[in-house]
């Protein structure tokens, strides 16, 4: 009994009506929105203040990569103009809160 309490408690905080009134999700989802603007504007510095700046952060794309300085040299070397970055868009975009420090976000980046 206990099990299905938890599940549906899961599905309480990820249904997307949810993420429209809880502070902490619509905070995730403001900084989303802040990074658009700031990579669509051609500013990687401030796009990655979104990010921990930390040497343990992990990344995960092609490969699987270590580091905020380490990111921040890979986008400046990928994207050299703004023309470069493109236009930064989400979707499917659904922040879950695991705890009152830890949350997980999913969702889709098209460039």
């Amino acid at each position: 009994m206990r099990r299905i309490a938890i599940l549906l408690l899961i599905t309480a905080i990820a249904h997307p009506a949810h993420t429209q009134t809880n502070p902490d999700l619509l905070a995730i989802r403001h900084l989303m929105d802040q990074q658009s603007a700031d990579w669509n504007h051609g500013n990687l510095q401030a796009f990655a203040t979104g990010y921990k700046n930390s040497p343990d952060i992990l990344f995960v794309g092609h490969t699987v990569s270590r580091g905020y300085a380490a990111m921040l040299e890979r986008y400046r070397k990928g994207y050299t103009t703004p023309a470069a970055m493109g236009v930064l868009t989400f979707t499917n975009f659904e922040p879950v809160l695991l705890d009152p420090h830890f949350a997980t976000a999913t969702g889709n980046f098209h460039l």
